[in-house]
């Protein structure tokens, strides 16, 4: 075979071969036109090898080639290998390629044309487009996204956290990236964080949306909603979790269910201990309640009560309001929030006083009704100054008001049952005043009719002194009813307020005298001594008729229990603010069962005195009915064989004014 028929045999295996490689391959010359096209460089473009053979190679890269192009580019060193460009289709789609080019020589190694082959890669570069495209999205994202992002291992090391997660948690990404998680969280955590991770990830792929209330490092507390998923990567299993803050959201879902809960609570408990007990519960979804009491206030006796409290420190039944946090708070009507510093900043300028041990942060919002403060709340704690703020003072804040209602709702209901118990006794009284009126009345008038009947139906057979004798007894029984209709119509009037009292300034002295004149005679009688002392230079503001009926009532008893030769003594005593009256016997005295019944109506003592003296039984009613109107008591104190003394005090009046 000659060398001619040789180059064709080639010529047509090279045809054969370019027809079958499953790459796109042409030939240039040095004209950049095409000397040859194969099939895959058809099905790739679109166009023919008539269409390209001769025509420059422009013709499919989408614009006129340059000065110089990869294929002839001197500074490009030959051969070019998976280069990456667009050509053109004939249909007009644009076509991802990568080609590579070389020269063709000739036998004398001059460079006579150039061979390029190239692949349709336009699949795998919009896949990768997308891929790029995909990962910017989830960059973007990650980056901007309000939701915490941290990327962790199944070591529990941080290995990736973005913006919104370092801003959560108040660090930087230089302090998380690395770390074990826990550096997030307090030791005081209230959760073993370590443990419920890991458990969480050697149990699942994937873990839904949970709700924690994690302490963090700076001690904040906060409620975070996290998700949490793995996924591969470089053949290691990561795991993604998203946070959400969701504190706010949780506190207003909280506060929400706290209201309702203190407002069924009020109608639960009846007992006001009860109730603070339950509202402490209640609070303690909000805020620490280790160290928390409710102080009521007494507009009266300035004293702070304190119904409820729980603290680690000390505890006060009772207090002054004067001075104390609790009292600055209630006179301001205003909430107060202070460290340790700024509590002795007060004292210092003299608005308050410290009592008890100092507190670290202490926290006081008044308990108001209709702007009126009944008292005040306060929670403190004595180790740490960061553990409240104006946060959990607001939230307190908000629920004191419906404490306030709480209170005077129990308060309220307290009233209401002492008004139906007052009510309940007051018709009992009432029946024990009928039963008198128609026992002890209707008896006397009996025996009135009875020695009437006789002097009248046998007054001619009667002798002289047997009609004296029927009308002495006539004139007793009239005078000890007489006595009875009068204690019981003061008695009456007492009760249904109708009688008149008049406060005036009086002078003790006339007071006792003009009680006891007319008793002094029935003293004599029975051979008791009866002494007034008076140790006082100030007058009394009271009303007369009655506080003399008082001590009438009071000496005419000591005489009626006393005996020949024993001492009665009246006396009024002075104090800082108040005078003293007692009335004091050397007689019989009381037994302990007669004491417990002095005062109550049906059951005080009618047993008759040391000559036989009888009695109401409304004299001692009469003294304590006429002193509670006085906003005073009547104490009695006896010994049987020794005597008694009763005594009561009223408010005095200098006489230098």
């Amino acid at each position: 075979m000659d060398e001619k028929q040789n180059i064709n045999s080639i010529n047509v295996s090279m045809e054969q071969l370019l027809s079958i490689v499953p790459s796109a391959i042409f030939t240039v010359d040095l004209n950049k036109k095409v000397t040859s096209w194969n099939k895959m460089a058809e099905t790739i473009t679109g166009y023919t090898p008539d269409e390209m053979i001769g025509n420059e190679c422009s013709l499919f890269s989408g614009e006129a080639c340059k000065s110089v192009c990869g294929l002839y580019e001197a500074t490009e060193k030959k051969p070019l290998t998976e280069k990456l460009c667009t050509i053109k289709a004939k249909d007009g789609r644009q076509i991802f390629i990568s080609k590579n080019v070389d020269f063709i020589y000739d036998q004398s190694g001059k460079i006579v044309g150039g061979i390029e082959s190239f692949q349709d890669i336009t699949s795998t570069k919009i896949s990768q487009i997308a891929l790029q495209k995909s990962e910017n999205k989830f960059r973007l994202i990650w980056e901007n996204s309000i939701d915490g992002f941290r990327v962790t291992d199944k070591n529990a090391v941080i290995r990736d956290v973005n913006d919104a997660f370092c801003r959560m948690v108040r660090k930087e990404k230089e302090e998380l990236i690395g770390n074990k998680l826990n550096c997030v969280y307090s030791n005081k955590s209230d959760v073993d964080i370590l443990k419920v991770y890991l458990d969480r990830i050697n149990s699942t792929t994937a873990v839904p949306r949970e709700e924690y209330y994690l302490r963090m490092w700076d001690d904040r507390r906060i409620w975070f909603s996290v998700s949490t998923i793995s996924i591969e990567s470089d053949g290691e299993t990561l795991w993604v979790s998203v946070f959400r803050d969701i504190t706010e959201s949780k506190k207003t879902e909280i506060l929400h269910k706290v209201i309702y809960e203190i407002s069924t609570a009020v109608y639960e408990y009846r007992e006001l201990y009860q109730l603070l007990s339950k509202i402490r519960d209640i609070f303690d979804q909000i805020i620490d309640t280790d160290n928390f009491l409710v102080a009521l206030f007494d507009e009266e006796t300035g004293m702070l009560s304190i119904p409820f409290q729980s603290n680690t420190k000390e505890q006060f039944m009772e207090t002054p309001m004067e001075g104390t946090f609790s009292g600055y708070v209630i006179k301001t009507k205003e909430s107060l929030l202070m460290t340790e510093e700024e509590s002795y900043q007060l004292v210092a300028e003299g608005k308050a006083k410290l009592v008890g041990a100092p507190a670290k942060i202490w926290m006081g919002v008044p308990i108001k009704v209709l702007g009126k403060v009944y008292g005040v709340i306060v929670i403190q704690d004595y180790e740490d100054e960061n553990r409240f703020g104006y946060e959990e003072l607001n939230l307190l804040e908000f629920v004191s008001d419906q404490i306030g209602v709480a209170i005077e709702r129990i308060r309220s209901r307290e009233e209401l049952e002492k008004s139906e118990k007052a009510l309940q006794i007051s018709n009992s009284t009432k029946d024990k005043f009928f039963s008198i009126i128609s026992h002890d009345l209707k008896n006397p008038f009996l025996t009135l009719r009875g020695y009437l009947e006789i002097l009248y139906e046998d007054y001619n057979d009667l002798t002289e002194e047997e009609i004296k004798s029927h009308l002495a007894t006539l004139l007793n029984v009239s005078e000890k009813t007489l006595n009875l209709l009068q204690d019981l119509l003061l008695w009456s009037r007492s009760q249904q307020n109708n009688l008149e009292i008049k406060f005036e300034e009086n002078n003790p002295g006339e007071l006792i005298n003009d009680a006891i004149a007319p008793l002094t005679d029935f003293a004599l009688k029975k051979g008791i001594k009866l002494n007034t002392i008076i140790e006082s230079n100030s007058n009394v503001i009271c009303d007369s008729f009655t506080i003399k009926t008082v001590i009438r009532n009071l000496v005419s008893n000591a005489i009626k229990f006393s005996k020949s030769n024993d001492t009665i003594t009246v006396k009024c005593e002075e104090s800082t603010d108040k005078l003293t009256f007692s009335i004091k016997d050397t007689g019989v005295g009381i037994d302990k069962e007669t004491m417990k019944n002095l005062f109550i109506l049906g059951k005080a003592s009618t047993e008759k005195g040391t000559l036989g003296e009888e009695g109401t039984g409304l004299g001692l009613i009469l003294c304590k009915d006429f002193l509670e109107k006085h906003n005073c008591e009547l104490s009695a104190g006896s010994k049987l064989g020794i005597g008694t003394e009763f005594k009561f005090e009223l408010n005095k009046v200098s006489l230098e004014h």
